[in-house]
């Protein structure tokens, strides 16, 4: 049985072959994003964005994103921190010579579908990605990275003689604190 919109076997076989080649593609850029977003000065910009902005965040866990009382600024907030993403993801689009049309939105979806294993080297990164794309993730994580700041400086900065600010913040970002380095097996304690 021929499948639907086939006219033959063979040009089944060559639309399944387009089909697996546009997916490998859209895989390996998706993956290079990725990467570009891991990169050393984009994750310290983002860490020092989210360090200086969460303080406006509420520290409840489980606060409705929700709400209509929401300040003005955390919409703001939003909108900046999406634009580090977005203009970080036409940086590489461009340099690849690929269009921006919705492209973040794809990548997130791509991603957000085939969910990362917990704990992964991508797990932080993506964290932030997905957050850039929708408001209510945006919040609960910006709420998340506040708690995560507040128990950093409880915790780390008064256990040390010497602080490494940059290395603080990033910590920041981490589901576990740990680093965002490639390879990371943190063992220091989680927040969740």
């Amino acid at each position: 049985m021929e499948g639907a919109g086939c006219s033959s076997s063979s040009s089944c076989v060559a639309r399944d072959a387009t089909e697996a080649e546009e997916e490998a593609e859209a895989e390996l850029h998706m993956r290079g994003l990725l990467l570009w977003l891991r990169e050393e000065s984009f994750v310290a910009a983002i860490a020092e964005w989210s360090w200086d902005s969460c303080l406006e965040f509420p520290r409840e866990k489980f606060q409705d994103p929700s709400r209509p009382e929401h300040s003005l600024r955390f919409t703001e907030a939003h909108l900046g921190y999406r634009q580090l993403f977005e203009s970080r993801a036409e940086q590489y689009l461009q340099l690849h010579g690929l269009h921006t049309d919705a492209f973040l939105r794809l990548a997130v979806e791509f991603l957000d579908a085939r969910r990362v294993v917990r704990g992964s080297d991508d797990e932080d990164v993506l964290e932030g990605l997905i957050a850039s794309e929708s408001y209510s993730t945006f919040f609960l994580y910006m709420c998340s990275v506040r708690r995560r700041r507040e128990w950093a400086e409880k915790t780390m900065c008064s256990a040390a003689d010497a602080i490494d600010w940059q290395q603080l913040m990033r910590r920041v970002l981490r589901q576990n604190l740990g680093d965002v380095t490639v390879g990371d097996e943190s063992d220091v304690e989680s927040l969740d």
